[in-house]
């Protein structure tokens, strides 16, 4: 039994996994590379396998980064099920129409699929329970709740008397909003990422870090900017909101504008799974939903307080550049950022302190204050990928995939102080490693 490494092997993007038992090969997740120029270019390497020879694809959750290269697989030949949660599945679906969407309107490269590759992928879906295992050819699967975003998972394989556990994207638990991620009690080789090795999150309260932001947009009658991302962080948002405003704590009247089509779909499969949340409701006074461009047009011509949710959460993209264009270079404007920015993205820029960014080839001058909560990641942190670790009872080997090499080391290290485990491995891109 092997397995190779088709991604986030080094870096955050790109998860996947190609399980080969001799007989059967397997694909765990198969995402898109996303971050730099180098990075994103992966997404075009030619494939090192053959997915015509793939048997079944299990799929940890619905984040670009795990499932966005998974039409490739059905554009080269993949005609085998895609295992995944049902809210997997509908978000997945939301997902990969807007990534076939949006690469149809670059000018400057071909799409790397089409929306009927996206179709044609999304008739494979199979449906995968939470605790119910089910066999597939010699593989057992058992899927368990990641904590992460609604319907992630953890996935356990086993094939004879080899156990192996991949964590997928572990929630920072307790989560805000989804249930607890769950644990697993044994395997052989657990394949875990490392996001956020080398590193804790900050001790902080993020609602009554919110509650200022939005309090000083009451007070100053100011625009407060927030880029989000339309899967997890938007509903946690729109979440926290309700609760502040339910305790009079905002005012009913001030508006909060979700400017954000795929933020608005996704925030609707969220209530169609609610069973799978710590809370139910996302809508409030004051709460405007804006799915046309002329409605995303018209709330410049609002005055007084607003807060303007909108996408791309690292500013790729998106309707937040058209915010950014209007309202950064005025002086009652606040841009809070509330999740990760990767490198040569305008949000990391602007978070570094930049004092002019470029949107649609203006160059606009930053006079806007730029602000930031740290504690809302829905990834865990190093302690919580130590105690998600040590319940698996003596593993013979951790890989680690899913963090840039820095915090893999770091981790790695941990891992063989703290829970003596020596065999720590740190994959390279393609490389193959055996579990036997």
């Amino acid at each position: 039994m092997t397995i190779k490494f088709l991604g986030a092997a080094g870096t955050v993007t790109g998860s996947g996994y190609l399980l080969d038992i001799g007989h059967s090969q397997f694909i765990i997740d198969f995402g898109m590379f996303q971050g730099t120029s180098d990075e994103a270019a992966l997404n075009r390497m030619p494939l090192t396998f053959d997915p015509k020879k793939v048997s079944a694809v299990f799929l940890t959750h619905a984040h670009l980064d795990h499932c966005g290269r998974l039409p490739l697989l059905v554009k080269h030949g993949f005609s085998g099920p895609i295992y995944a949660t049902p809210a997997t599945q509908d978000l997945t679906e939301i997902v990969l129409f807007d990534s076939a969407k949006i690469a149809s309107q670059d000018m400057e490269e071909s799409p790397l699929y089409s929306e009927r590759d996206v179709a044609r992928t999304l008739q494979l879906f199979r449906i995968a329970e939470y605790h119910q295992p089910f066999q597939f050819k010699d593989l057992r699967v058992q899927y368990i709740d990641a904590g992460h975003i609604i319907g992630s998972s953890s996935l356990k394989i086993e094939q004879n008397s080899k156990t192996i556990v991949f964590s997928g994207d572990l929630g920072a638990f307790p989560d805000y909003l989804v249930k607890p991620t769950e644990f697993f009690d044994s395997a052989d080789v657990v394949i875990m990422e490392s996001t956020y090795g080398g590193r804790a999150h900050p001790n902080e309260n993020p609602k009554k870090l919110l509650l200022e932001h939005l309090n000083w947009a009451e007070n100053q009658k100011g625009t407060l900017l927030i880029p989000s991302f339309a899967i997890q962080k938007t509903q946690v948002l729109l979440s926290l909101i309700r609760e502040l405003k339910d305790e009079g704590a905002v005012a009913a009247k001030t508006t909060v504008y979700l400017d954000s089509p795929m933020a608005v779909r996704a925030t609707e499969v969220y209530k169609h799974f609610s069973h799978l949340l710590n809370k139910k409701s996302f809508n409030f006074p004051g709460l405007k939903v804006t799915t046309k461009s002329s409605q995303s047009r018209h709330i410049n011509e609002v005055s007084g307080a607003k807060i303007i949710i909108a996408g791309s959460g690292m500013m790729t993209g998106g309707r937040i550049l058209n915010h950014a264009q209007k309202y950064l270079s005025r002086k009652n404007t606040r841009l809070l950022f509330v999740g990760y920015q990767a490198v040569e993205t305008i949000g990391r820029s602007l978070k570094e302190g930049a004092e002019s960014i470029v949107v649609y080839d203006e160059d606009i001058k930053v006079n806007a204050e730029i602000k930031s909560i740290e504690s809302l990641s829905s990834h865990a942190d190093e302690p919580r990928l130590i105690e998600w670790l040590g319940k698996v009872n003596n593993p013979q080997k951790v890989i680690l995939t899913h963090g840039e090499d820095e915090s893999r080391i770091q981790l790695a290290s941990r891992i063989r102080r703290e829970l003596g485990i020596s065999e720590v491995l740190l994959p390279k891109l393609n490389q193959e490693i055996s579990l036997d």
